[in-house]
């Protein structure tokens, strides 16, 4: 068996050897045990998965909460050559019946559903026709409600169980506390589990925690002195692009990431970053799915995470091939204080919920019974400035009703097209057989679109696209030929978010059951808050050992790199050595920061610790040249 899973391995991903307990997983499921895998960040968790898919005949379903998520672990299968499908988004009836029948009868391996969609009665009798192989529950602490992500949902995977009696169950999370794994293998029904837990333990990695007034130029000073790979992540689109510039200003090569963004903007910023065009990444916590970046070394929080779960995942991402990285959190007093004044003002109440859910049923004009499996793009500023609602308090309240499962709550840039035709229908016909290439678009439109002579009429591009087989940049510029010539008016307008209504509009009695959870929603957005700070604020302890016990792992060991454990370090005569030789090199001019690296005797992270404290002090200064100076 070890060997076949092998070769899949090889073929597929190019690694020689399984990590522990990745062939243990597999084999578990692969002899019809239920199994549970608490691996952290960057553990090769879908491979888990993946492969006892691929080394049977069949399908396998994967539940994951995140569209993201699902569709990047879908574009990776499909680079492999492996035929996956997701079923997130809006379907017609007609359209959900042919990706169906696609998956099922097409040699499709994987397919991708929201636990929302589970919920849906057809697609779960389909589901029962399907050849399923395996059961992959993802990010499982959605399951609990001690989780930082709790959807209800979830609540209602165990019904797979009743439909699926004889196929093996594995549940998968990289953050879980000792309540939340209780929860996940209790409210999965796992029957006699295998059970795999790595310790979340990162001895590579060195996390700090700075008291900084100006932390532009203190992250342009590190990344000066330390030239590898970083990403600097902060909370918002505006403090994004304001660091950005900053560092830019302060000769740091960098580029952004954010919800905000068009598709193709941050594609096109994540190639230039992997491919070190340049140094930095900033971006806020929509940065971050499929990353494989092995190097970076350094990982700045500029900006006070929500959760410890928020920032061990994005601090993880540092030193992912084992060598010495640094995640750096920078804190001011303030920044403490705006963190519990933003909590407090943005705790939801239920007449709050109930006022965005109402209008926001009138923005798009859904009617009371209505609305169900609808799609809807829109303005979230437009929205939020004509009912005069606070952006951050509507935000939240449109993610609680997203993770609920009233709503499928995404932000992405998408440019939304109004067309009518200004000429008849015969010059129309005429029109088509002159321009044969431009004709099969211009019957989509007459077909699909009979208002479209009386009225401004939306049409999708992507979905005509994909018909039509053509790039959407091809169709983009037929409609700007075509309003050139006066065929048709067209308008385009961004909008930056989609809706899909997930239950029909039914207001207090749709809303009335999120109640009892809402109190809940905020005091666990307390309690994490609460813990973060206690993280940043705490300087009698080791960091890491914080975080290894914030997870559980009650017995964790200093690690003797962290910010704390450094200062408590008395200095040895090897640092005096390492002290008196780089000011030696430095005393009477400034030199480049490589040729010190290239010559230092000792070990490269020592140098780095011996450059930052020096920074701190002032005792030295990084040139925007890359020369390193006393000063």
């Amino acid at each position: 068996m070890k060997e076949e899973l092998l070769q899949l391995l090889r073929s597929h991903w190019g690694f020689e050897s399984f990590r522990y307990p990745q062939f243990e997983l597999m084999e578990a499921v692969l002899k019809g045990q239920d199994a549970f895998a608490l691996l952290p960040t960057g553990g090769g968790k879908s491979v888990c998965y993946q492969i006892p898919v691929l080394a049977q005949d069949g399908i396998g379903l994967v539940i994951s909460p995140l569209i993201a998520l699902m569709e990047d672990q879908i574009r990776q299968l499909e680079k492999k050559g492996i035929k996956a499908m997701n079923l997130s988004g809006s379907f017609s009836t007609d359209e959900l019946i042919t990706k169906l029948d696609n998956c099922q009868f097409g040699h499709y391996k994987f397919l991708y559903v929201s636990p929302e969609r589970l919920q849906n009665q057809f697609v779960i009798e389909r589901l029962k026709s399907f050849p399923i192989n395996l059961i992959a529950v993802d990010e499982a602490h959605c399951i609990s409600e001690w989780g930082h992500d709790f959807r209800p949902a979830y609540l209602n995977i165990h019904n797979l169980r009743n439909w699926f009696p004889k196929i093996p169950i594995i549940a998968l999370t990289a953050t879980a506390t000792k309540p939340v794994k209780i929860d996940i293998v209790n409210y999965l029904k796992l029957k006699n589990p295998a059970i795999f837990q790595v310790s979340f333990e990162r001895k590579n990695i060195s996390y700090q925690v700075h008291a900084v007034w100006n932390k532009w130029d203190y992250m342009a000073q590190q990344l000066h002195a330390n030239q590898a790979p970083a990403i600097v992540y902060v909370t918002s689109r505006k403090f994004c692009l304001d660091t950005s510039m900053a560092l830019t200003r302060l000769g740091i090569t960098n580029a952004m990431y954010h919800g905000g963004m068009k598709p193709a903007e941050r594609s096109d910023a994540m190639k230039l970053w992997m491919s070190e065009g340049v140094q930095v990444m900033v971006a806020t916590n929509a940065f971050g799915m499929g990353i494989d970046k092995p190097n970076v070394r350094l990982v700045f929080h500029v900006q006070l995470p929500q959760t410890i779960e928020n920032y061990f995942q994005e601090a993880g991402r540092a030193g992912r091939d084992g060598s010495y990285s640094e995640a750096q959190l920078l804190v001011s007093e303030a920044d403490i204080n705006r963190a519990k004044s933003s909590l407090n003002s943005h705790l939801l109440d239920f007449d709050f919920l109930t006022e965005v859910y109402t209008k926001l049923c009138a923005f798009l004009q859904i009617a009371y019974g209505e609305g169900w499996n609808e799609n809807y793009l829109f303005s979230f500023q437009e929205f939020c400035t004509r009912y005069e609602f606070p952006i951050s308090n509507t935000f939240q309240a449109f993610q609680f009703l997203d993770q609920q499962g009233i709503i499928q709550f995404t932000q992405e840039m998408a440019e939304e097209v109004v067309v009518q035709l200004l000429i008849t229908p015969e010059e129309t016909i005429q029109y088509g057989e002159l321009h044969p290439y431009q004709a099969p678009f211009m019957h989509i439109l007459l077909r699909n679109y009979p208002g479209i002579y009386q009225l401004p009429t939306k049409i999708t591009i992507p979905y005509w696209a994909r018909k039509l087989g053509l790039p959407e940049s091809v169709l983009n510029n037929i409609l700007e030929q075509w309003a050139e010539q006066k065929i048709i008016q067209l308008k385009t307008k961004f909008q930056d978010t989609r809706i899909l209504m997930l239950q029909a509009r039914e207001d207090r009695h749709t809303l009335a059951p999120l109640r009892k959870y809402l109190q809940h929603y905020n005091d666990t957005k307390s309690n994490k808050l609460t813990q973060m700070i206690s993280y940043a604020l705490q300087n009698e302890g080791c960091k890491s050992q914080f975080l290894l016990r914030y997870f559980d792992e009650l017995t964790a060991k200093e690690c003797g790199i962290c910010s704390y454990c450094m200062s408590k370090k008395s200095e040895t005569p090897n640092q005096k050595i390492m002290l008196a030789l780089l000011m030696q090199q430095i005393d009477k001019e400034a030199i480049p920061i490589r040729q010190l690296q290239q010559n230092w005797p000792f070990q490269s992270e020592e140098l780095n610790l011996l450059l930052r404290e020096l920074l701190d002090e002032g005792s030295i200064e990084i040139l925007p040249n890359n020369y390193i100076k006393k000063v």
